[in-house]
């Protein structure tokens, strides 16, 4: 049972995309709030029409055309035409269908006119007004049946997915779109015009042709260009047609030169080429660059979804400039033609209604916004009519909206319309109009008669090439010429273990697992280890096991890639990459915060502040997992084949298209690569001792020269190599430069302690162990600087004997440190509370130990302070943080005694063990 009832998920779906509506319409400058411009009932000379009534609405950009009064208003925005008679069009078949008997015998047809996404007001491409359009449909009142309209593909996007949400069917009447054909996303939206969908049809032709090279070039800023040649791609790529290169230029930028391009067709030597891109637009300009470079030729073929004419052609006539556009093979639906009974019925009325109101005509033909609108709400009513035929189904019901959810796009495959498109009307299963395909070479038929003869054709429900002539290519060629040169089937390349780049990146894997393994247990095995404490064990064995996740990506480069292995690198890198690195951020912005004197006096602050940042690193890679299931929501992997050096096929997984997530995805990495980066910059002000500051810079630096290289090489059968060392890099980062450092360390520490030890039995002239030292071998070990060793201050023979516990417990609860010279110290009671005081050299460095009445002890660096021991009694002159005169702490003198070298190196590791917890906070 799902959680919420589908009416309870209809409704929080329309508030979800009001809010949407409302934010996008407000930035895209098209600012209204109801959307209702009228409704306009139906009126009919039939008393039977009258018994019943359904609502079916418009939705147009009412508010740049609908006030307009005067014609010169009009001419002087052609586009306001268009959309005046798509609105004279859709009422035209709503008049003929109330005064016709035959169609919804007993029920009239009003008009709900409704203000839609607007171009002329919008600044940009914003889908806000078409949200508002669509929600405002759902809740009207009488129901909304069906609609028509919208005038752009991206709008229609929005208002058709709406609509589907609230189960109302939807006609598009000029959006060419190919993604408007996913009935999964669009289950109520149809359409009396062309698809886009053209791949299909052009690997029918070029497999008849025996062409197996294509390059594919459209204009990436046209939304309808950019899905035609997606399709075109996907279709070749299955037909087991190589696409050679597949290029996109932006029409809307006039300083492009298309150099890059027609360099890249030289350089493959390709032969087919697919252009998709709308006709008056900078097309023009490559076709012009490629006939002066060679590529207009009898060796060359250019298959368009336009003709590419020059943005200032009439469309009609000879120019000499269409010279380079003849034989080019031109891709058009199988319209019905101009000379048929029913297109000449049909515009001989639209003409006569001309003549009667020319301002709401517009023209007296038939042309593309006023056919393909009044084959829209023909298709609805004479699918409703059709529908109702149905004997459990009436027509009060269906005004009511009771029969919604029946009314999905299949119920409109089959109206029977009479349509100026196609008669009878007739959709494919994806709602798209169902007309053939078919194939011209152009010539100068076309641009003075506006059509030519084809020479094939293709069957759009079955897929059956018709052939109806031979083509003619530029030169007047009519066979197909060759492809290129001779073909040299590639050798398929994928890596394995049989192969040398296998090979390596298995021995990386496993290497990689050897070294993340080791430094596991090394940091286990030395976890009381003063060196590594430092490290604070759990956020670096955190950050290993990121690198493993980041090492088993690798895994998934080997064999032939799929859909799903392509999804599971990018998963295991990224989530892996976030692991890797968020540990080592929050653990050094853990230590800076614990630095920090004014919140380390509040209680539990230490185990909450712990707790915050460790649930702030598993959220980042949270958040990690989230964008990437919002991107593969969003994004599809397509498995393609790619030539390299004439005779490899190397398979690379590519996205089909780019969407936002995307730039989300990237930027969110991204700033995980610099992460680190700026938390050295943050924690720039901490201890010499504790900071990772160096670390942090240089794993940016890595992170960042890494990318670069994955993102920026070329394409070429090592790629797949390249990136896996770029991932092996980046994934050992943290165990080899981090821990290992650290185990060179305690390796050097430990050799040293043995060297004293050596060095100590010589002294003693090889005394048992146990034995006690002498004063003499006290004052030598005194004056040994060996790191690790503790020098006493004015030591005596013969005092009193201290335990390191005794002075150092619960020494995590206080930490001193300085800042610019300054003295800072954290504790809670005055320093005239201090009892008694160590004074002792640690690591070359004097530390004052202090005991207060209660159980706190603190342990102080003096780097700048002056000693004075008057009477066993020790004076430390300390700057004050005002720099005004200089405070004096006095405390007893304790004097620190040992009996041989291994109970004072027993000591300092002790000591420096408990200085270690105080920055890891562990009691």
């Amino acid at each position: 049972m799902p959680l919420f009832q589908p009416s309870l998920q209809r409704a929080m779906m329309r508030w979800m995309l009001l809010l949407f509506a409302v934010f996008s319409t407000f930035s895209s400058g098209q600012t209204f709030m109801d959307p209702i411009i009228g409704f306009y009932p139906g009126s009919s000379n039939i008393s039977k029409k009258y018994e019943n009534s359904i609502t079916v609405a418009f939705l147009l950009p009412y508010n740049t055309f609908w006030n307009i009064t005067e014609q010169s208003v009009y001419d002087a925005c052609t586009f306001c035409g268009w959309i005046r008679q798509m609105d004279s069009a859709g009422e035209m078949v709503v008049n003929h269908v109330n005064n016709d008997p035959s169609i919804l015998p007993n029920t009239m047809v009003n008009i709900l006119r409704v203000q839609s996404w607007d171009q002329k007001l919008a600044s940009s491409d914003n889908p806000g007004g078409a949200a508002i359009a669509a929600l405002r449909l759902a809740s009207h009142s009488p129901p909304v049946i069906a609609a028509f309209g919208d005038s752009s593909g991206t709008s229609t996007k929005m208002s058709a997915g709406v609509l589907s949400q609230n189960q109302i069917p939807m006609c598009g009447p000029i959006q060419n779109l190919p993604k408007l054909s996913e009935t999964a996303n669009y289950p109520y939206f149809f359409r009396t015009t062309y698809s886009n969908k053209w791949g299909s049809d052009i690997a029918i032709l070029l497999n008849r042709w025996k062409v197996k090279r294509v390059a594919i070039i459209y204009d990436g800023d046209d939304y309808e260009s950019a899905g035609a040649c997606l399709d075109v791609k996907g279709s070749l790529f299955s037909n087991n047609i190589i696409v050679l290169s597949y290029m996109q230029y932006h029409g809307n930028l006039h300083h492009v030169d298309f150099e890059d391009i027609v360099a890249e067709l030289h350089r493959l030597d390709a032969r087919y080429m697919v252009l998709c891109a709308q006709g008056w637009t900078r097309s023009y300009d490559l076709i012009n660059r490629a006939n002066a470079t060679g590529l207009i030729s009898s060796k060359h073929v250019w298959i368009v979804t336009n003709p590419p004419y020059p943005e200032d052609y009439s469309g009609v006539g000879i120019d000499e400039r269409l010279n380079s556009l003849v034989g080019m093979v031109y891709i058009s639906p199988n319209f019905q033609i101009n000379s048929a009974p029913n297109f000449r019925s049909i515009e001989e009325r639209w003409k006569t209604l001309y003549e009667q109101d020319p301002l709401k005509y517009q023209i007296d033909y038939i042309s593309w916004p006023n056919g393909g609108s009044y084959d829209c709400m023909g298709t609805i009513l004479y699918s409703l009519d059709k529908f109702l035929k149905h004997p459990n189904y009436t027509p009060q019901m269906l005004g009511s909206g009771e029969l919604q959810h029946r009314l999905t796009k299949s119920a409109f495959l089959s109206s029977g319309f009479p349509g100026i498109s196609l008669n009878p009307m007739t959709l494919d299963s994806n709602g798209d109009m169902a007309a053939n395909t078919i194939f011209m070479t152009l010539d100068q038929r076309f641009w003075t008669d506006g059509f030519q003869p084809p020479f094939g054709e293709v069957e759009k429900l079955t897929g059956e090439y018709l052939s109806h002539g031979e083509p003619t290519f530029y030169g007047g060629l009519t066979s197909p010429p060759a492809d290129g040169p001779p073909i040299l089937i590639p050798t398929p390349w994928v890596m394995t273990t049989e192969n040398s780049s296998g090979r390596l990146v298995l021995s990386l894997i496993v290497i990689g697992y050897i070294v993340c393994l080791s430094s596991a247990a090394f940091l286990f095995r030395y976890r009381k280890h003063p060196s590594i404490k430092l490290l604070n064990i759990f956020y670096v064995q955190y950050s290993i096991a990121g690198s493993l996740l980041m090492l088993t990506s690798l895994v998934f480069y080997f064999q032939h890639p799929t859909q799903s292995t392509c999804y599971v690198r990018v998963w295991t890198g990224l989530i892996g990459f976030s692991t890797i690195v968020s540990p080592i951020v929050f653990k050094n912005i853990y230590i800076w915060r614990i630095f920090s004197w004014k919140t380390a006096q509040a209680k539990g602050y230490v185990g909450k502040l712990a707790w915050s940042l460790f649930i702030a690193s598993v959220a980042l890679s949270v958040i990690q997992m989230i964008l990437l299931g919002l991107w593969m929501k969003e994004e599809n992997y397509q498995v393609e084949g790619i030539i390299y050096d004439g005779t490899k096929l190397v398979f690379e997984c590519r996205l089909i298209h780019n969407s936002h997530i995307v730039d989300i995805l990237s930027a969110f990495n991204a700033l995980i690569i610099f992460s680190p980066a700026i938390a050295s910059f943050i924690t720039k002000d901490v201890s010499v001792q504790y900071s990772e500051s160096s670390l942090l810079v240089l794993k940016s630096l890595v992170l960042l020269l890494l990318a670069l290289v994955a993102t920026q090489m070329g394409f070429d059968e090592n790629t797949l190599l390249k990136e896996c060392i770029c991932i092996w890099i980046a994934a050992l980062f943290i165990p080899v430069v981090q821990v290992g450092s650290k185990a060179l360390e305690v390796i050097s520490e430990t050799g040293l302690l043995s060297t004293l030890s050596s060095f100590r039995k010589s002294q003693t002239g090889g005394a048992k162990n146990g034995g006690v030292t002498s004063h003499n071998s006290m004052n030598s070990l005194k004056n040994q600087h060996v790191k690790g060793s503790l020098q006493v201050l004015s030591p005596k023979p013969n005092v009193r004997k201290i335990q390191t516990a005794s002075y150092l417990t619960n020494m995590a609860a206080n930490m001193s440190y300085r800042t610019k010279g300054y003295s800072s110290i954290w504790w809670s009671l005055p320093w005239k509370a201090t009892k008694n005081a160590t004074v002792c050299t640690f690591r070359r460095k004097s530390w004052m130990i202090i005991r207060s009445i209660g159980d706190e002890v603190n342990a102080y660096v003096l780097e700048f302070a002056e000693l004075i021991v008057k009477d066993r009694i020790v004076y430390v002159l300390v700057p004050p943080s005002n720099g005004k005169g200089k405070h004096a702490f006095g405390g007893y003198q304790i004097m620190c005694e040992f009996g041989t070298e291994k109970e004072a190196q027993s000591f300092a590791s002790d000591l420096r063990s408990t200085l270690s917890s105080a920055v890891q906070f562990k009691q």
